[in-house]
């Protein structure tokens, strides 16, 4: 099957269909998934989970993938992806080797850094009913639509995201 894109909204993101692992090595296909990028700025994949290697050779075509901050929970074979377990209702279900797991810190788009990732990849392995929304918005279309007295009165500013702070700077 050819892969096809079908947006998802006026504002943005779009699925991606007909996906599958050996795509990774078709150029006419890498090309369209980093088009579809650029002009939808999400994409939804549905497809078997991704083994951290594949996930790291997913992310490979829109970027170098950088190593996040926490640098204590990371896959050992794959130190640029990091499982993330939020899942588990009792002590028995911790997962053993916690050093590969984090169970908390959910700002896993590195937007603290001086010049942050292009792209954030989010695979949902155990994903609830009801619940448990993650959420995107398109900036840039949201700054466009903004009056242009307030565009003026932003113009210049800038917001700082650290790290190691919660205050405005």
């Amino acid at each position: 099957m050819q892969v096809q894109i079908q947006p998802l909204s006026d504002a943005l993101g779009a699925e991606v269909i007909g996906f599958e692992l050996s795509n990774l090595r078709d150029e006419e296909t890498i090309s369209l998934l980093r088009e579809s990028f650029l002009a939808y700025h999400l994409l939804c994949f549905r497809m078997e989970p991704l083994s951290p290697s594949n996930f790291f050779s997913l992310g490979s075509l829109f970027g170098t993938p950088q190593l996040q901050l926490i640098r204590r929970e990371r896959n050992t074979a794959v130190p640029e992806v990091a499982l993330f377990v939020s899942t588990y209702e009792k002590e028995t279900d911790k997962p053993e080797d916690l050093n590969e797991v984090r169970l908390s810190g959910w700002h896993t788009d590195d937007s603290y850094f001086e010049v942050p990732a292009k792209a954030t990849l989010l695979q949902g392995l155990d994903i609830p009913t009801i619940g448990g929304q993650t959420r995107f918005c398109n900036t840039q279309s949201a700054y466009e639509d903004l009056p242009k007295a307030f565009k003026l009165e932003l113009y210049g500013k800038k917001a700082v995201h650290k790290y190691d702070t919660n205050r405005a700077v």
